[in-house]
């Protein structure tokens, strides 16, 4: 009788502690634009270099629209390899690809730029339509020697692999319920 009684409070105590658990799990996820990677380019004057930064929507609900731009790196010229408006299913990111390229004529000194993002649903429902903007800093700087020059190559550009369904924490989770159930199954089966 006393081993059946700490058995439940052993199983109570396993169950309060796997809804603690559960209720403590939070998957990060986040919806905004990253730093054009490489960050920091130091370009000669008539030099270009590729970039790419990320557009995530992994909180939104729905797609997303969203357009792009790139602000106060004036007079250096830049361009996109695809239109300035993506549409994103919810959920996911894109990479957006460019180039940035220095006039002969470009002042040699320092330039502090943003990448400026603004997203809305696809298909809005009745309403307001909701409008999300987001914005990340990017400096560059135009430098007079070669040996000041500084560009890292990108990434290739690939095609995403499709992310596993079930986050790995949910995973364990139900992993520990069964090992769980297992044991109190043998230990009543024992009894």
């Amino acid at each position: 009788m006393v081993k059946k009684m700490k058995g439940l409070k052993m199983g109570k105590f396993s169950l309060i502690i796997v809804f603690a658990l559960l209720m403590s799990v939070q998957i990060a996820r986040s919806m905004g634009v990253s730093q054009p990677i490489p960050h920091d380019l130091k370009l000669l004057r008539g030099d270009s270099a590729e970039f790419y930064f990320q557009i995530s929507v992994v909180t939104a609900t729905s797609k997303q629209v969203c357009s792009y731009s790139i602000t106060g790196l004036e007079p250096l010229v830049i361009t996109f390899d695809e239109e300035k408006e993506v549409t994103i299913e919810a959920g996911k990111t894109k990479d957006v690809y460019g180039t940035i390229s220095v006039p002969e004529d470009a002042p040699i000194q320092g330039y502090h730029g943003n990448v400026n993002l603004n997203c809305k649903p696809y298909a809005p429902e009745t309403g307001s339509v909701l409008h999300k903007s987001f914005s990340n800093s990017w400096d560059v700087s135009v430098v007079e020697k070669e040996e000041e020059r500084a560009v890292r190559e990108i990434p290739e550009k690939t095609t995403p692999i499709p992310a596993f369904g079930i986050p790995l924490s949910i995973i364990i989770i139900i992993v520990i319920i069964l090992v769980i159930g297992v044991y109190y199954w043998h230990s009543r089966k024992k009894e």
